[in-house]
């Protein structure tokens, strides 16, 4: 196979694993070899010539032939291991490993690639989807109330109490609050935070009422028993033993709905211009868990008409990178591992099976979605993925030269373009299935 001045020498796929031996043609060499020399010139000062005009040989000696020759092999490596790997239908899906490079100018540049590959994948028919529709969820008088409590709150006017008063329904209460659940204290019920005396909405219902009668600096106990049906499976049916501490209360005195509240919130000039607002943004709110079913219809879909074996070894590796993600968060909001399972009432055994199912359904979508990607002649321009690297610098407060050299380094440029294609291939199906799942579809703007 010979493209673009360069050639796959040899090719093979063993289980998941891909060997590809490249060889780059002279000429293309030797022009990687003029643009490092050139892009040297400008820093690299040699006594006896003007700056930028020293030979290309004295320039490789003053700086190391070797570290010469891996600024070409630089320039050229990532490149030609993406044009070599890029249209393989099973696609590389981690880190390429370099070996065997050999680089010498006025020669033919060669190299070996080995990178873990998507297994051999059974798709099933796409077009024919059991897409679910998704009704719409109405906004409701409940849902405008709580919106108007909440700047009530937020707007409230406060004062302090008489004196040898006790807290009541309708302080603002400022306190600390711990929870254990026996013998354990559980991070997720200890917390420093402000709430209104008779509203449950905070912590767990119920909670409040012991707090009423209470006094500024006061320290109190109380067992919670918690509703068998609460919406927190790992706190449904349990027994709390809470201890809090008051550090001060005040009245707190709740302003009408009207246009004088309305001018407080926002640039609005009447209540009902306020109302009309919140309203928007509760239809945004509810638009957008209906599209985010939808999604996750269309993935769970997907990943049933997916037939393939899966890596282990690159499933380990995505379950244990998944789980340092998850170890990461939970250190920044001081919470250990144990703490972790011992509150969701899991094992630890248990909860990496729930990633290993989580990154099978995901490595599932994924292949699903080449294939797709594949089938329907999907492209994705390099200004694309310049622009998604560009993207990942500014994330990560970077220089975009050293994320593009990160990337380059490992071969994974590629990886990045290939989650364009998935995005485009799923940008496509939900297209397509919008109006079967009774989501609105876009209009086309005839030119």
């Amino acid at each position: 196979m010979s493209e673009d001045n360069f050639q796959i020498i040899e090719k093979n796929i063993e289980g998941n694993k891909l060997t590809v031996e490249v060889e780059v043609e002279a000429p293309i060499v030797k022009k990687a070899y003029r643009k490092v020399y050139r892009s040297l010139l400008g820093y690299v000062d040699v006594p006896g010539f003007r700056k930028g005009k020293a030979p290309m040989d004295v320039i490789a000696n003053k700086i190391g032939v070797d570290r010469f020759n891996e600024e070409v092999v630089a320039e050229l490596l990532p490149k030609y291991y993406y044009k070599a790997v890029e249209s393989e239908e099973r696609r590389p899906v981690s880190p390429v490993e370099y070996k065997d490079t050999v680089i010498e100018k006025g020669t033919p540049f060669k190299f070996k690639a080995i990178v873990d590959v998507a297994p051999v994948i059974e798709l099933g028919d796409y077009n024919s989807l059991e897409v679910e529709e998704v009704p719409s969820e109405e906004i409701t008088d409940e849902d405008m109330d709580k919106q108007f409590e909440q700047l009530k709150k937020r707007f409230a006017k406060m004062s302090e109490p008489e004196e040898g008063s006790k807290i009541e329904e309708g302080h603002m209460i400022h306190l600390r609050y711990s929870g254990k659940i026996d013998g354990h204290e559980y991070k997720s019920l200890t917390n420093v935070t402000a709430l209104m005396a008779g509203d449950d909405s905070q912590i767990i219902p119920g909670f409040s009422a012991n707090l009423i009668g209470m006094d500024k600096g006061e320290e109190k106990n109380f067992n919670l028993k918690v509703a068998d049906d609460y919406d927190i499976d790992y706190l449904a049916g349990k027994e709390i033993d809470f201890t809090v501490k008051i550090f001060a209360f005040q009245n707190a005195e709740l302003p009408e709905i009207d246009d004088e509240l309305a001018a407080k919130v926002g640039p609005f000039k009447t209540v009902d211009e306020l109302k009309g607002k919140i309203r928007e943004e509760l239809e945004k709110q509810k638009t957008k868990s209906q599209e985010d079913k939808f999604f996750q219809n269309i993935r769970k879909q997907l990943a049933e008409i997916v037939e393939c074996e899966l890596s282990t070894d690159h499933l380990d590796e995505a379950v244990d990178i998944r789980m340092e993600e998850i170890q990461g968060r939970l250190k920044s909001n001081n919470v250990t591992m144990e703490d972790h399972l011992r509150e969701t009432g899991q094992s630890e055994e248990e909860f990496r099976k729930t990633i290993v199912e989580a990154e099978t359904f995901d490595m599932k979508v994924d292949y699903a979605l080449d294939k797709i990607a594949i089938a329907e002649g999907i492209e994705v321009s390099d200004k694309e993925v310049d622009y998604q690297i560009a993207m990942m610098a500014y994330q990560y407060k970077k220089e975009l030269a050293d994320i593009k050299h990160m990337l380059d380094s490992t071969g994974s440029t590629i990886l990045r373009k290939f989650d364009i294609y998935r995005q485009k291939a799923f940008n496509m199906l939900q297209e397509r299935y919008r109006m079967k799942a009774g989501l609105k579809v876009e209009e086309t703007k005839e030119d």
